[in-house]
């Protein structure tokens, strides 16, 4: 699930960690015959994986005391999530709603939509447009870690659902 990291509500550190606490991993890769759940941001069986990665479970107790950390926990009543899930991908509904429901347990409202690829694509132009959340379902361009990574690199992406912006991390990564 990639997470905007500079829109409203999600641009919180801890409602980030709230959400992906609120996530049923092994249920998703249940929807996904031949997939697993991954223990980092890269895949075990690719150069580049790291064991000492703390992945997230799904712990709805530990997602509740993230939650009660944000900035946001006394307005969850006047925010929202919006939740995009890819229109050709009919899978990922499965998934949005999933999430939707746990996250609407630690009461947060969240908006599901279903849009077009190209659509979601044209929405992450614009920080305030992407979605808070979106499942991205994919697998290694080429088997190097460096691949997954790109992803998250600031002034790479064409794409940039997380938003992610840091300039010490754009450098790790050109380095990596």
């Amino acid at each position: 699930i990639l997470i905007n990291n500079q829109r409203s509500p999600t641009d919180d550190v801890y409602f980030r960690r709230a959400l992906s606490y609120a996530v049923d991993y092994s249920t998703i890769v249940k929807l996904l015959p031949g997939s697993s759940v991954l223990k980092g941001p890269v895949p075990e069986q690719i150069p580049g994986f790291d064991t000492n990665v703390k992945p997230y479970t799904y712990n709805l107790t530990r997602a509740k005391e993230e939650l009660k950390k944000s900035k946001y926990y006394d307005q969850l009543d006047k925010i929202n999530v919006d939740f995009f899930w890819v229109t050709e991908v009919p899978v990922e509904e499965k998934i949005a709603m999933m999430c939707a429901t746990a996250w609407r347990e630690l009461g947060i409202k969240v908006t599901v939509t279903k849009q077009p690829w190209l659509s979601c694509v044209e929405a992450s132009r614009d920080k305030d447009k992407s979605p808070n959340a979106i499942p991205m379902i994919g697998s290694a361009a080429y088997p190097e870690a460096g691949t997954y990574f790109e992803t998250y690199h600031s002034r790479w992406s064409t794409s940039n659902f997380i938003w992610h912006s840091n300039s010490t991390v754009d450098t790790m990564i050109e380095d990596m």
